[in-house]
C-alpha cells in the first residue's frame, strides 16, 4: 500500500526525520542507515521525497567517511536522481575526489591515483584539482603528487 507522499504532513515528518538524522553524532550508524534505507525503499518511485532521502543517505555516509560502503554505481544514482549525464558524472567525480582527498589528509596523493579514480587523463589532474577548488593542499609538478592538508 502506497502512502500519500504529497501530503504536507507526511512531507513535514519526513523532512523533520532527515533533519534529525543528518547532523546527529556518528554513533549507531547502522541504525541511521537502516532508517534512511527503509524510508527510501518505502517511498514510491515517483515521489519527490526520494531525492532528499537519498541525499541524506549520501550526507551521512560522507560525514562519516563511508561513501565507499554505499557501493553506488553511476547507474544506481541515475535511477534515483534525474540529472543530465554530464552533470551527474561531474557530481560523482566531485564526490570521488572529496572522498579520495579525505582518505589522504596529511599525505601525498599521486596524480596517477586521481586520474584513475576520476577517469581523466593524467595531464588533466592539476587543472582539474585547481578548477574544482575542493581540497586544500599543494600540487607538485616535479613529484606529481598532491599533498593534502
Amino acid at each position: 500500500m502506497a502512502w500519500p507522499t504529497n501530503s504536507p504532513e507526511i512531507q513535514h515528518r519526513v523532512f523533520s526525520l532527515l533533519g534529525i538524522l543528518t547532523p546527529s553524532p556518528s554513533e549507531h550508524l547502522s541504525v541511521k542507515y537502516r532508517v534512511i534505507s527503509n524510508s527510501f525503499n518505502a517511498t514510491p518511485r515517483h515521489s519527490a521525497l526520494r531525492l532528499p532521502i537519498h541525499t541524506t543517505l549520501l550526507k551521512v555516509a560522507a560525514n562519516n567517511g563511508e561513501l565507499e560502503t554505499l557501493r553506488l554505481s553511476k547507474k544506481d544514482v541515475e535511477h534515483t536522481v534525474k540529472l543530465d549525464r554530464a552533470h551527474l558524472e561531474r557530481k560523482i567525480c566531485l564526490l570521488s575526489f572529496a572522498s579520495l582527498g579525505f582518505a589522504h589528509v596529511g599525505h601525498d596523493l599521486p596524480y596517477s591515483e586521481v586520474a584513475s579514480i576520476l577517469h581523466i587523463e593524467f595531464s588533466e589532474v592539476e587543472k582539474w584539482a585547481i578548477d574544482v577548488n575542493l581540497l586544500s593542499g599543494k600540487l607538485s609538478q616535479t613529484t606529481q603528487y598532491l599533498r593534502v592538508y
